[in-house]
């Protein structure tokens, strides 16, 4: 059987980095970092145009239009409101 983590170790220490260096307030860096989870889901974390003190969390999912069916689009709208940019192209 294999164990899955209900969170991507590599996202959590990345964005936990970023954060903790904001806190210290140390010189922002910029950061682009893109990776796949097991269940074909990519991720992008970069900095939004180049802004070094904003981070975007992109996620790319192969059934999306699937989730859109069935009210992701509210939902997120609901859970994240002005959080939430335009998608990557």
């Amino acid at each position: 059987m294999i164990l899955l983590e209900i969170n991507n170790r590599i996202i959590e220490e990345t964005l936990t980095v970023k954060y903790k260096n904001a806190l210290a307030r140390l010189k922002p860096e910029s950061i682009d970092v893109t990776l796949a989870d097991f269940d074909g889901v990519l991720f992008h974390i970069s900095n939004v145009n180049g802004d070094k003190t904003k981070v975007r969390v992109s996620i790319s999912l192969k059934f999306y239009k699937q989730l859109e069916e069935h009210g992701a689009d509210e939902l997120l709208k609901r859970v994240y409101g002005p959080l939430l940019t335009e998608p990557e192209s």
